[in-house]
């Protein structure tokens, strides 16, 4: 995965520290908010960022409980997640943003849109198979909040074994 060419930023949110990715013109242009997958962070937007800075205000967020961000020891639930993205906003003096996800990413794309549809300028849903309502079929929801739930994520992901290497364990996680 690559890194991103723009600096992090951090800002408190309910009294936790997120990370965020910004580029493009503030104030200027439709808000665009990328949000990856749990076990991943903002880096994996890498390739896309650049590219949609010349056209929107964009922030990769890292959610709480993944990538820089705090992770409280939480029972998280989409609603967590959807409200600090809220606040976020509100903060940053966005009104409304398009939100586009990849994998467990996407699931929170839909569910911002239908938690506060009068933020909402749209949604992108990539990769994803779950969302709101009752999960049914594909393979089973992991805990990624610990070393050991990263590691087993990672397993389930990735073909090849091998690179699941406690380096890398160590890098998803943090």
């Amino acid at each position: 995965m690559g890194q991103l060419a723009v600096a992090q930023q951090t800002i408190t949110v309910f009294g936790q520290q997120v990370a965020y990715y910004e580029a493009g013109q503030a104030g200027q242009g439709r808000a665009v908010v990328l949000l990856s997958n749990l076990g991943w962070d903002s880096h994996a937007w890498s390739q896309d960022m650049l590219a949609l800075a010349a056209h929107y205000r964009l922030l990769a967020i890292d959610i709480l409980g993944t990538g820089r961000s705090s992770k409280p020891l939480l029972d998280y639930k989409m609603d967590t997640w959807t409200d600090a993205i809220v606040e976020l906003l509100r903060l940053k003096g966005i009104q409304k943003a398009t939100i586009v996800g990849a994998v467990m990413g996407g699931a929170l794309a839909v569910q911002f849109t239908l938690d506060h549809p009068e933020m909402s300028e749209g949604f992108v849903c990539a990769a994803s198979k779950s969302g709101p309502g009752e999960r049914a079929g594909g393979i089973a929801v992991l805990s990624w909040t610990s070393l050991a739930g990263t590691k087993r994520g990672l397993m389930a992901a990735f073909y090849n074994k091998s690179l699941i290497m406690d380096d890398v364990v160590r890098a998803r996680f943090a």
